[in-house]
């Protein structure tokens, strides 16, 4: 019955906000296929015109070797090496199967022109809600799954097959002539440069705020690169820089990011169900691109780019865990909501609420789709117009996901139910205290909102102590801290068995003494105390912080409303 009603309030929720933002998307306007520079950047629905012809297909080149060596037999040096294909994923499970295969999965067609670029496609003909068609391109022996698939065309890409091996076959030569009798010359560069180019560059993003606003590189994306279907991939190494693993005798290739972390996690959603977010980035030269993205030029993209790096960094802090601090579970997900200004982690991508719930029970097949692509962190942005903003509401939901990482669904949802009864209850979110069941409330958010501070500290040096006026009083943890404990120390103070105020300081003596325990005293002196104070009765969602300048703009930090943030996390 608990989980029903977990569920049954974690719902409207989603699907709310899944709706605003589809809303938002629908009124996105932008530019063409061929811009050149980010800030015209479409991010909603990728509009497809005719259908082009391939220059890779397999009949294709042997036109071309026919062409060029006309007392040759093609068949007998161009064959096909790869297939192009779709398949149509059922979950989470068939995505990850294809991924795990080294393939790269477009959601729209790879010989099709672009009207209109954006960041997803669905097909019109699957009904709405479908996971819709992935295109790939596989090697021609390729173990397809058991999975629906169609094979859309054969294919010769492969420049270390015969063709190389034969007198005087130049590959780049014969692609080239490929372009030509296919209609697609434009797309060639210039003859008199290098023939082939291998895609690399930088991404960085900007951050006012730190490091006089010099961008920071985009670290651990996946960038993936185009020319119809001859794909290159690479990733994006901790300073941002990157170079792709194929090379194109076209002069441009369309980029795109993929925010799927190497570190294991990603950003959604699309607006469609897919594993990670995507922004296009346009048709750019083959050489490579450098981009830098702000506040200014693109909104969307700087956000997820921040997001990124927040994580990326968090992840790196803690390691394999050895160093004290568990990292969040792999595979986490975040989404990102312009929609909305709350920030929730109810770990649902990791079962949390979902599993043993009546719609688990009744509807396996419906449970394993969702559960597949909800988040885990749904993290909102609206009110987000610098990096300051989401470093700070980042580090809260990131330590929360470390929380969960140690004590797992069954205290999870003791966590999400009192919240959720809190919220009808007309107590806030974080209730009072004077209920048992606020006691994993008051540990989660103290631990989230002591370590999100202690994070958000070290890079912008403001000395803020975030939360201090609810009941569970953050600032305890800052006090062990002075102390002497470290934060590693204090987060083993956090285990399952803590469910309490009152366990948390047996706890503090059982590990560290009495001294320490003595710090947990001046602040909690009797925990089992039902009268709470009256700042426990705060609005979890009062709106008396300013958000900070945009990322164009320097937060002088210095207002003293900083001394309370707004949201470093709602739950």
């Amino acid at each position: 019955m608990k989980n029903r009603l977990i569920l049954l309030l974690a719902l409207p929720l989603i699907v709310l906000t899944a709706c605003e933002r589809k809303l938002a998307a629908d009124l996105d306007v932008g530019s063409g296929d061929d811009a050149l520079s980010v800030p015209e950047q479409l991010h909603g629905k990728i509009v497809l015109g005719k259908r082009l012809e391939n220059p890779y297909s397999t009949e294709n080149m042997q036109a071309a070797y026919s062409s060029l060596y006309s007392t040759r037999s093609s068949r007998d040096v161009v064959s096909t090496t790869h297939l192009y294909v779709r398949f149509l994923p059922e979950n989470e499970a068939d995505f990850r199967l294809l991924e795990s295969r080294g393939l790269v999965l477009f959601d729209y067609p790879l010989d099709y022109e672009i009207l209109v670029d954006g960041d997803y496609y669905t097909d019109p003909e699957l009904p709405e809600g479908s996971i819709t068609w992935q295109y790939s391109v596989v090697e021609k022996d390729f173990d397809f799954p058991d999975m629906r698939y169609e094979i859309i065309e054969e294919c010769c890409l492969d420049e270390g097959d015969a063709i190389t091996r034969s007198d005087g076959v130049d590959f780049a030569m014969l692609e080239r002539e490929a372009f030509r009798l296919t209609g697609n010359a434009g797309m060639l560069g210039d003859e008199t440069k290098a023939a082939k180019n291998v895609p690399q560059g930088r991404l960085t993003v900007s951050d006012a705020n730190y490091n006089a606003g010099e961008g920071s590189g985009v670290a651990g994306v996946k960038v993936v690169a185009n020319s119809f279907v001859k794909v290159a991939k690479g990733y994006t190494d901790g300073t941002g820089h990157f170079k792709l693993n194929k090379s194109f005798s076209s002069s441009k290739v369309k980029y795109r990011i993929v925010f799927e972390n190497e570190r294991g996690f990603a950003l959604g959603f699309n607006f469609i169900l897919v594993p990670a977010s995507v922004s296009s980035l346009g048709k750019q030269s083959s050489e490579g691109i450098d981009m830098n993205f702000t506040f200014g030029n693109d909104q969307t993209t700087w956000r997820r780019c921040i997001v990124n790096n927040v994580l990326y960094e968090y992840f790196d802090m803690c390691g394999d865990g050895t160093s004290g601090i568990l990292p969040p579970p792999s595979g986490l997900r975040l989404w990102m909501m312009d929609s909305m200004t709350d920030d929730y982690t109810l770990m649902l991508h990791h079962g949390a609420v979902w599993d043993d719930s009546f719609i688990s029970e009744k509807f396996p097949k419906v449970m394993s789709i969702l559960k597949s692509f909800l988040p885990d962190v749904l993290l909102g942005t609206g009110d987000c117009d610098s990096a300051f903003d989401l470093y700070r509401e980042v580090y809260h939901e990131a330590a929360h996901a470390s929380h969960y990482a140690v004590v797992g669904n069954t205290y999870w949802n003791q966590y999400a139910l009192a919240t959720a009864i809190n919220g009808v209850t007309g107590k806030g979110l974080y209730g009072t205290g004077g209920r048992s069941s606020d006691g994993y409330i008051g540990l989660t958010e103290m631990w989230a909102y002591y370590y999100g501070s202690y994070l958000f500290d070290k890079r912008y040096r403001m000395g803020l102590t975030p939360g201090e006026e609810y009941w569970f009083k953050p600032q305890m943890l800052r006090a062990l801290e002075d102390a002497g404990l470290s934060p590693e120390e204090i987060f083993a103070l956090f285990d399952r068995e803590t469910v309490s105020i009152e366990k948390l300081g047996e706890r503090i003596e059982e590990l560290y003494g009495s001294g320490y325990k003595d710090c947990f005293d001046k602040f909690f002196g009797n925990p089992q105390d039902d009268s709470p104070d009256d700042s426990g009765t705060s609005d979890d969602n009062s709106d008396d912080v300013p958000g900070g300048g945009k990322d164009d703009e320097q937060d002088n930090g210095k207002d003293d409303l900083f001394g309370r943030p707004k949201e470093w996390g709602v739950i």
